[in-house]
């Protein structure tokens, strides 16, 4: 009854005729209890003080912990925001390594062909300065790919830049929800499994001979150009 209150208040917020969203990501497991907190105590401010939903699924795979945030875009996007201030604290102002910090958004392929299409891409990073990168693959057996939105540390600017990258993309899913919410859609769900995995040092297709590692390490240095090539596509105005 509680969980079903909280959702009505949430609907009960629209102004403009609009429905609500779900944004999920994948985000790092060994993190995700700086959203959770002692008892969920974390977990339950956020969703008081920004008046959404938040839900953490209890299996999780190795690729991350789906999350989900159902809400409008803007109180979405500010839940994110503050995810990720909390995932990787105020220690990590500045980053010597050159490491980007950001979260995994997961976004169904009909949504992503039309964000290409349509260069929205690129308008996001234009306008918001934050970093976007979109997988070329869907998650095995889905239909989903991955979004990444990343920023070079967590000064407010930077927060500030990824919010706006995050809204702008909710906005998105709100407008199409023909697209987001397509009965064709095959949207993932973590098994609790070990996923296949193609990579340098085994896993997937490895093999001990020189030879193959050689020949699997020239063909993962194609794709990774290929996939850079793609990405400056993507972004180009």
């Amino acid at each position: 009854m509680f969980l079903s209150r909280r959702v009505e208040n949430i609907l009960n917020q629209s102004r403009d005729g609009k429905s609500p969203i779900t944004m999920r990501a994948l985000i790092d497991a060994n993190k995700a209890g700086a959203m959770i907190g002692r008892g969920g105590s974390i977990n339950k401010q956020m969703q008081d003080m920004f008046k959404v939903r938040v839900l953490l699924h209890t299996n999780v795979d190795p690729i991350g912990r789906l999350t989900s945030i159902f809400g409008y875009p803007a109180q979405v996007a500010q839940v994110w925001r503050e995810v990720l201030l909390r995932m990787y604290g105020i220690k990590q102002f500045e980053l010597s390594n050159g490491k980007e910090l950001g979260l995994d958004f997961l976004v169904p392929k009909r949504l992503a062909d039309w964000l290409i299409e349509n260069k929205e891409l690129a308008r996001i990073h234009r306008t918001s300065k934050a970093n976007i990168r979109l997988k070329r693959c869907p998650l095995p057996r889905t239909t989903e790919q991955i979004l990444q939105i990343t920023v070079c540390n967590l000064h407010p600017d930077c927060l500030n830049y990824f919010e706006t990258a995050v809204h702008m993309l909710g906005q998105c899913i709100q407008d199409h929800p023909n697209l987001a919410l397509s009965p064709s859609n095959v949207y993932y769900v973590p098994s609790g499994r070990r996923l296949p995995f193609r990579g340098n040092g085994g896993g997937f297709g490895s093999s001990s001979s020189s030879s193959s590692t050689a020949a699997e390490s020239h063909l993962l240095d194609n794709l990774a150009k290929e996939d850079e090539q793609w990405q400056e596509q993507l972004l180009a105005e």
